[in-house]
């Protein structure tokens, strides 16, 4: 007969503990050392106690007084569970049984499920982009021009938007030749900012910085739809935003979707892989509609000697350098602005400088050049354009800017 170890309380108070060994004798009950009689089964109740709620308390009136036993080793616990026979009715027992099992699935249920969360996330892991992807494609035409929209809307309250004048006209015509038969309801516009940059938005949107216009040698270098059709900018939305957020674009809670979308869209920069998505199949889309595809080539060669100046180190740039060429000195300090000018240019800069990441652009002009090799463009012709039309444009896009600037600027008093 197998010995267990209890521990015991005898009394009204049951304060007093004592310790003692239990035997289970089927016939009379449970044999206690510390007690003249066996307690008889259907005399015993049971209570759930402990800290974690684990443990049997064993209570019954014997000669007048109430007591409680325990037993404090759970494995004892089990093999005193196991050696009382089913056909044998203790008070609360088979509720706790019954309690124990079902939390016994329950935790084999949640263990499962942790088990399939953990290789799901192994396997989009392995599949990150494929996932993206996948999402990206599930988000309606509609959704993305919302998206697109609102973040314009964004761009357009620090950034002069601009839609007439030559320069406009000249990336509009050059856009819809480039993006002739695409799905997307394309529209195109210019910013006013000097930054060397364009950017493309969800759903069509496509904004070109005056700063670009002003290096190019023929319009061809304007031709780039690429991060547009293959949701680009989306994509990188997804991958900073995580799956749930994005889930409410796809099931059509766009609203909400919008909001958040934006916000992650003003901190993106493409990557490498992305980068080199786009300079390929934007060439094969150049060479479709019969763009020269040597554009492609030098516009990134020029984006790369751009960057080269703004990497210059900073000891090398006056100490009288600052966010505006053309403001006035301050006579108290020796700086040619304010610390409020300052923040407004910042501002006004902000979102030229956010969608300003070009990486590893020296691959990139090497790859495209062996594109141009591998695949000649023999009937590619030139889109014409008034040059002097679209300089004198910009000049007068950037005289209206600085005079902006000035009538925004704080005055200072000496």
């Amino acid at each position: 007969m197998t010995t267990y170890t209890i521990n015991l309380f005898m009394g009204a108070s049951n304060t007093a503990m004592q310790t003692g060994t239990l035997q289970l004798d089927i016939n009379q009950g449970f044999c206690i050392d510390l007690l003249a009689e066996p307690i008889a089964f259907n005399a015993v109740g049971v209570e759930l106690g402990g800290f974690d709620h684990s443990q049997l308390h064993f209570n019954a009136c014997v000669n007048g007084e109430d007591l409680v036993f325990y037993l404090p080793d759970a494995q004892q616990q089990q093999a005193l569970l196991k050696a009382i026979p089913p056909h044998i009715r203790i008070s609360g027992l088979k509720a706790h049984q019954q309690q124990a099992s079902l939390q016994k699935w329950v935790w084999r249920g949640v263990i499962s499920m942790l088990v399939v969360l953990a290789m799901t996330a192994v396997l989009m892991v392995l599949n990150y982009d494929r996932a993206v992807g996948w999402v990206a494609n599930q988000v309606s035409l509609e959704t993305e021009q919302k998206i697109g929209q609102k973040t314009l809307n964004s761009i357009a309250e620090s950034e002069t938007i601009i839609k007439s004048g030559a320069a406009y006209t000249l990336v509009d015509r050059v856009g819809k030749q480039v993006s002739k038969g695409s799905k997307y309801p394309y529209q195109f516009y210019v910013s006013a900012s000097p930054q060397v940059n364009a950017f493309a938005l969800p759903g069509g949107f496509v904004v070109v910085n005056a700063g670009l216009l002003r290096i190019i040698d023929n319009p061809n270098e304007l031709a780039e739809v690429q991060h547009v059709e293959q949701k680009h900018s989306l994509k990188n939305a997804i991958g900073n935003l995580g799956f749930a957020a994005l889930m409410l674009a796809v099931l059509g809670d766009a609203n909400s979707a919008v909001i958040v979308l934006t916000q992650q869209l003003a901190a993106q920069s493409y990557s490498r892989g992305i980068e080199s998505e786009a300079d390929r199949l934007g060439f094969y889309l150049m060479r479709k509609q019969g763009i020269p595809t040597t554009a492609m080539a030098s516009m990134l060669q020029k984006l790369e000697a751009q960057a080269a100046k703004q990497d210059a180190p900073a000891a090398k740039r006056s100490s009288h350098e600052t966010l505006d060429p053309n403001a006035k000195p301050n006579k108290a300090d020796g700086n040619t602005t304010d610390k409020a000018t300052q923040e407004k240019e910042k501002e006004k800069g902000f979102w030229s400088d956010i969608f300003a990441s070009h990486p590893d652009t020296g691959k990139r002009v090497a790859e495209v050049k062996e594109l141009i090799k591998s695949h000649p463009c023999v009937n590619c012709r030139s889109i014409s354009w008034d040059y002097t039309a679209v300089m004198q444009d910009l000049l007068l896009i950037k005289k209206e800017q600085k005079e902006k600037q000035a009538a925004q600027a704080p005055e200072v008093g000496f």
